[in-house]
C-alpha cells in the first residue's frame, strides 16, 4: 500500500543491532567483563524490559512485530542483554517506528505496487480509481456512481495536489443481452463463442490515456493501448468466471448520465462531477499523458 519499499526482514539482514544498533554506553560497562559493577548500573540493563514493549509470538523468531518493525525477537533478546543507555534505546525505538503516510504518498504507493509510473510535474495527472464491487444489476440495471477518483499531480513550484471525486467503474447491465431489449444498444463481445455477446469490465491495473474529444461525450480520455476486459459470460451480473476478451481501445472515461451511469465497460462520472474533474484535469492546460491505475477496494488494507 510503489515506491518499492524494502522488507523489514531485508532490512533486517543488513542491519543488525550488533553492527550498527547497540553501542555500549560508557556509563554502563558489560556486566561480564568481570569487573564488579554497581548495583545501578546493573538495575539500568534490568529496567530494559520495561521499555521495550513487544507482541512478537516466542515461537516465531523471525516474525516482525508490527509496532516496531525493525526488531525479531533475536535482537529483542539482544537488546536486552546489552547495557544500554535508555534515553538512546528509546529515541531509537521511536526513530524506527512506521511512520503514517500522508494520503499523497499513500496513492503514490498504490499506482507502483500496480505495475504504474508516477507522472512527475505539471503537465501530466495521475489517477487512482478505487472500485467498490457490484453488480451489473445494481440500482435496476442502471448502474451506480459508488466508486472514488483520485487526482494527483504536482504544479509548477512543486506543490502536490490531490483531488477527488465520485465516478463509476464497472457496466450495467442495461446493455447487456439477457436484460436489454434493443439490439441496437445491447454492447460486449462473444468471449466463450456461445453467439452471446458478454459486456466487459475493465481489469484493475495501470493503464495510460490521453485526452481526446467524442462527438457523443464531449471531452473524454483515450486509452494509448488495446486492453483485455473480465467478461461476464453467464450474464448473472458478476465478473467470477475469469474470462477474458480484448476491449481494444473501447474502454474511455468518459460523463455519465444523470440517472443511469451510461457505461457498457468505460469508466463514467456524473455531468456535474466530470465538468470538475476536467476543470482540474486540464488546470495547467491538457495533459501530455495520464496514468490510470484501477485498484479494488477489497483488495486494499
Amino acid at each position: 500500500m510503489s515506491i518499492k519499499s524494502v522488507t523489514p526482514n531485508t532490512r533486517l539482514n543488513q542491519q543488525k543491532p550488533s553492527d550498527n544498533l547497540i553501542k555500549k554506553h560508557p556509563k554502563n560497562p558489560d556486566p561480564s567483563d568481570g569487573v564488579q559493577h554497581n548495583e545501578s548500573s546493573r538495575q539500568s540493563s534490568r529496567d530494559l524490559g520495561d521499555l521495550i514493549k513487544v507482541n512478537i509470538n516466542p515461537s516465531d523468531a523471525t516474525r516482525v512485530d508490527k509496532k516496531y518493525p525493525i526488531y525479531t525477537l533475536e535482537q529483542i533478546k539482544e537488546l536486552k542483554n546489552n547495557s544500554y543507555n535508555q534515553a538512546e534505546l528509546k529515541k531509537l525505538i521511536l526513530e524506527n517506528k512506521p511512520k503514517k503516510q500522508k494520503p499523497f504518498d499513500k496513492y503514490r504507493t498504490i499506482i507502483e505496487e500496480n505495475g504504474g509510473t508516477f507522472l512527475e510535474g505539471f503537465q501530466y495527472r495521475n489517477i487512482v480509481a478505487l472500485r467498490n464491487e457490484n453488480l451489473t444489476t445494481v440500482n435496476k440495471n442502471k448502474g451506480i456512481y459508488d466508486d472514488t477518483m483520485v487526482m494527483l499531480w504536482t504544479d509548477e513550484k512543486g506543490i502536490e495536489h490531490i483531488e477527488y471525486f465520485q465516478a463509476n467503474t464497472e457496466p450495467s447491465a442495461r446493455y447487456d443481452s439477457k436484460y436489454c431489449t434493443d439490439p441496437k444498444k445491447i454492447e460486449g463481445v462473444d468471449a466463450n463463442g456461445d453467439g452471446i455477446r458478454d459486456l466487459g469490465r475493465m481489469c484493475p491495473g495501470y493503464y495510460e490515456f490521453k485526452p481526446g474529444y467524442s462527438e457523443k461525450y464531449g471531452n473524454v480520455l483515450r486509452p494509448l493501448k488495446d486492453a483485455n476486459a473480465e467478461r461476464d459470460i453467464d450474464h448473472d451480473g458478476d465478473f467470477d468466471e475469469r474470462v477474458f476478451a480484448s476491449a481494444g481501445k473501447s474502454m474511455i472515461i468518459h460523463r455519465g448520465g444523470l440517472k443511469i451511469t451510461g457505461s457498457a465497460g468505460c469508466q463514467t462520472l456524473h455531468p456535474d462531477e466530470h465538468r470538475i474533474f476536467w476543470k482540474k484535469l486540464t488546470e495547467n492546460g491538457k495533459p501530455k499523458l495520464v496514468g490510470y491505475t484501477l485498484v479494488s477496494n477489497s483488495t486494499l488494507e
